[in-house]
């Protein structure tokens, strides 16, 4: 259930983006190495959540 509903966000994410006027928004893509540079920088507050919510709801963000 997880992969599929992560494929149709996806696909809902795309078709939004495509009726954003570029003139008044700025969709920023993060490179795998950015991406990897913030999961970083937030890991200690993840890391805070992750025990007051438990392991297993921050599986289903990874």
């Amino acid at each position: 259930a997880t992969v599929l509903q992560r494929q149709l966000a996806a696909a809902e994410d795309e078709d939004i983006l495509k009726k954003l006027d570029p003139a008044e928004n700025e969709v920023v893509r993060l490179t795998p190495e950015e991406h990897r540079a913030f999961v970083d920088a937030v890991r200690p507050v993840t890391d805070k959540y992750r025990e007051k919510f438990g392991a297993s709801f921050f599986a289903l963000l990874d």
